[in-house]
């Protein structure tokens, strides 16, 4: 009954908060630095995974973003969280995206809630934590990054399998903890996910140590139940890794393909740092400003939203109240040892224990100061201990007043705090076309759209406003900033995401050479990046930018930054076409570099990675048409006169397959990152398919674990019924 009280309360507390999203009439715009995480990103992935689970099949491949990716394989899509998979299957997505953030925070709280009961705390001081921690200083900062607080929200869970596998030693809790982190690898952080299993295994291992008493048991028998204890990080992790493989096998082939290495994130360890300075913000959060209003700077380039820990006034004091009673409990003893610790780290480079951030996989990851996070938690906990301890000093009635009382001022104190940091928009007005959009879908066919020096305009946005001024933000759609056009099914070489194949973003490096002066919006397309974009099937280029090309449309708006303008290039090559000649060259930047040059007649020739065919000179009247295109299948009819190459002007990536006239073909790196097969004289049927072996890998694992756990689960149902009572009493538990 207490329990369901609780999940009242919160959803209740969650409900008062979000007020706007939990009627679903507002859409979140949490404004960023540069581009939104929030709209620009997460918001364009998760229509994705809508749109994909809608048509019956998984969102293995992108062709909208930078010639093509394989977007199930970066990760924070969240495909395989069952949250997201159902949330955004059966609901409209923008519902969906609302309704899963919400319910992050649900699950924050009641995780929060049951590891409190498990190690003894009462109700209230339990509810304290749970709304403490649910409404914490970094997860409501961090709602614009759904992944993150996806990850972050099961932690508490991780410690409650653990609790309870220290207390009863039942195999089926490192089973259940193991399932957990599948669902923590699935939701799509590694850099939480990482953190809160390193700081989960430093728990699991101080509380056993704590729960051991060579006064009242033998060495050897202490030991034994040190190994037994320590099994469940075995279990877990195999059962874990097991069961996301189909998420993890296409993510490590991604890794190797984007030309990242895990531990290779050092120097980016430095930046945006969170100083000891900012501790003054656990009790003047908005010490140093408030992005929300513009005015939010420090010194040392600290961002606001990885350097909150708030937790409220009281919470904190309560904490306080705890650790003084440090060798009393074992409890608070353990979590203050891990808040100490957290709240070390997240100094980054500031902290004494910088050097444990520059080893794997700690190194992998910047932004050191997202241990906040724990230190966030531990407070909450903490808070709650001390709140038991006032409680034992109270009669009755008196304390169940206080504790309402103290409750509600959290609650209070949190709100004031952060309620005004995700602000909404209404969903309809979001969920308009722009009149940029408008204007490409009727004109652009197959041909891709490029945003130019969005970046900066977005950045003067906010500058000037922060992000109180939502309306500025719904007019800066038009500019189509990168990613945005995959809400519009348009497609674009530009990106922004996390990580990505890295041919095809050596374009978009080269394209970021445009040359643009943010003070008079002035900009100039050079020759060579014009061939570029001519190359990558760019048709339209959209910016607030006075450009050298001539526009096809304007799109005046009453705003602080010029009209928006749609520019045509009008030497764009087609997504698909047939050339005679190849060379090799095995450098991707050297072939960035005549492709380029003014030499270079991609028209007649191909540069390929591997010696081929040479092809012809003079391919006469060949021709290719696109037949069909989806996002996993391209067909293409063609004629060639003379032997020669289909280039199709789409990412080239491990899983390709094609087939020249029903015959599995060669698939060339073509042009750097393009792909390419060779035809012989004649009429021919291409098809190019996408079948990742890594993913088939992957789901066949996925699907062995599952089954060795419905093995797993019915051998110890079989085994916990066979010790009691009689056979058909066994029969009928079991049945039960």
């Amino acid at each position: 009954m207490k329990s369901l009280f609780a999940v009242l309360i919160l959803l209740l507390v969650i409900f008062v908060y979000f007020f706007d999203a939990a009627t679903f009439r507002g859409f979140w715009i949490t404004g960023d630095l540069g581009y939104s995480d929030l709209t620009d990103c997460y918001w364009q992935i998760k229509r994705f995974l809508s749109d994909s689970l809608k048509e019956g099949r998984l969102p293995l491949w992108c062709p909208d973003l930078l010639l093509g990716i394989p977007l199930l394989s970066e990760g924070e899509m969240g495909t395989f969280y069952p949250l997201n998979f159902f949330s955004f299957l059966l609901l409209p997505p923008y519902i969906a995206y609302n309704l899963t953030t919400l319910l992050t925070f649900l699950i924050a709280g009641l995780a929060t809630y049951l590891f409190c009961r498990e190690i003894g705390l009462n109700f209230a001081p339990s509810i304290l934590a749970s709304v403490v921690f649910t409404l914490s200083g970094y997860l409501i900062t961090h709602v614009k990054h759904p992944s993150n607080i996806q990850t972050a929200s099961l932690f508490p869970l991780l410690l409650y399998f653990g609790e309870r596998f220290i207390k009863e030693q039942r195999l089926i809790f490192p089973i259940l903890a193991g399932v957990v982190l599948s669902f923590q690898i699935f939701t799509g952080h590694p850099q939480v996910m990482v953190y809160t299993n390193l700081i989960f295994v430093l728990y699991f291992i101080l509380r056993v140590l704590t729960s051991l008493s060579l006064k009242k048991k033998r060495k050897e028998n202490i030991a034994i139940g040190i190994i037994y204890k320590a099994s469940l990080l075995p279990i877990m992790v195999i059962i874990g890794l097991g069961l996301s493989a189909c998420q993890l096998f296409p993510t490590m082939e991604l890794l190797e393909q984007s030309g990242r290495k895990i531990g290779g994130a050092i120097h980016e360890l430095d930046r945006f740092p969170f100083h000891y300075s900012e501790l003054v913000r656990f009790i003047l959060p908005y010490f140093y400003g408030d992005p929300y209003l513009a005015n939010h700077k420090t010194p040392w380039d600290g961002l606001f939203w990885e350097n909150t820990g708030y937790i409220g006034i009281l919470p904190l004091i309560l904490s306080c109240l705890a650790i003084a009673r440090i060798k009393t409990n074992r409890y608070i003893l353990v979590l203050t040892i891990i808040l100490v610790l957290s709240l070390i780290l997240s100094f980054g480079k500031y902290s004494p224990l910088f050097f444990l951030l520059k080893l794997p996989p700690l190194s992998s990851y910047r932004f050191p100061n997202r241990f906040l996070l724990i230190v966030g938690f531990s407070l909450a906990i903490l808070s709650a201990f001390g709140l038991e301890e006032i409680g034992k000093r109270i009669k009755s009635r008196a304390r169940h007043l206080l504790f309402f009382l103290i409750i509600s001022i959290v609650f209070l104190d949190l709100f004031k705090f952060g309620s005004h940091h995700n602000p909404t928009i209404s969903a309809k007005k979001w969920l308009k076309p722009p009149e940029s959009v408008k204007f490409l879908k009727q004109n652009i066919g197959m041909d891709r759209v490029y945003s130019v020096g969005s970046v900066i305009t977005r950045n003067n946005l906010y500058f000037t406003y922060g992000w109180k001024n939502s309306d500025v933000y719904l007019k800066h759609r038009e500019v189509l900033s990168a990613s945005t056009n995959l809400e519009h099914g348009l497609q674009s070489p530009g990106i922004y995401l996390t990580f990505f194949p890295i041919r095809p973003y050596i374009f978009e490096m080269r394209l970021a050479g445009i040359a643009l002066d943010s003070a008079s919006y002035t900009g100039e397309v050079s020759p060579d990046i014009l061939r570029l974009l001519s190359l990558l099937n760019v048709k339209y280029l959209v910016s607030c930018f006075s450009l050298n090309l001539p526009i096809v449309e304007e799109i005046k708006l009453d705003w602080q930054l010029p009209s928006v303008k749609i520019y045509e290039n009008r030497d764009v090559f087609p997504r698909a076409y047939v050339v005679g000649k190849s060379f090799f060259v095995q450098d991707p930047n050297t072939i960035i570099n005549i492709l380029s040059s003014d030499w270079f007649n991609p028209r007649k020739m191909v540069i390929l990675e591997e010696q081929g065919p040479l092809g012809s000179e003079d391919i006469g009247f060949s021709d290719c048409k696109i037949l069909k295109y989806k996002d996993d299948r391209v067909e293409i009819s063609a004629k060639m006169t003379k032997p020669g190459y289909l280039v199709l002007t789409d990412s080239n990536y491990p899983g390709w397959k094609a087939y020249v006239d029903k015959k599995e073909a060669h698939i060339y790196y073509a042009n750097c990152a393009f792909r390419a097969v060779f035809l012989e004289e004649g009429e021919h049927k291409v098809e190019f398919r996408y079948c990742p072996d890594s993913f088939k890998k992957g789901a066949a694992i996925t699907i062995a674990t599952i089954f060795l756990i419905v093995l797993a689960m019915l051998f110890l149902r079989l085994r916990k019924y066979n010790r009691r009572g009689t056979r058909a009493q066994r029969i009928n538990l079991f049945l039960l």
